[in-house]
């Protein structure tokens, strides 16, 4: 198998290239315990789908997009979600949603 370190495929990135140490660390601000386990229900009840990553404009950043449905109305359309993660700041860019909080 050819080595895909750091290589883009059809626009996208590897799992791979997503820093090791991609953590909370990366937050402004520490999330609170309910914060957390929140987060953990969202990935196992399946609210999130469709997630993709996409090298962005330079190579020190990596976009993130996914669908992520409402917790009381799975049936209505998702939100959508744009991260930008900054890889040598260990820092986020930009992040929108578009709930109404944003």
């Amino acid at each position: 198998m050819p080595d895909t370190k750091g290589k883009q495929y059809g626009g996208r990135n590897f799992l791979k290239d997503v820093p090791d140490d991609f953590s909370q660390s990366f937050l402004n601000y520490k999330p609170t315990l309910r914060q957390k386990q929140r987060a953990v229900a969202f990935v196992k009840d399946a609210y999130i789908k469709s997630v993709k990553m996409f090298r962005g404009e330079n190579e020190n950043s990596i976009q993130i997009t996914a669908k992520i449905f409402r917790s009381q109305r799975k049936s209505e359309y998702p939100h959508r979600v744009n991260l930008d993660v900054n890889i040598t700041g260990k820092s986020f860019n930009d992040a929108h949603c578009s709930c109404k909080a944003g």
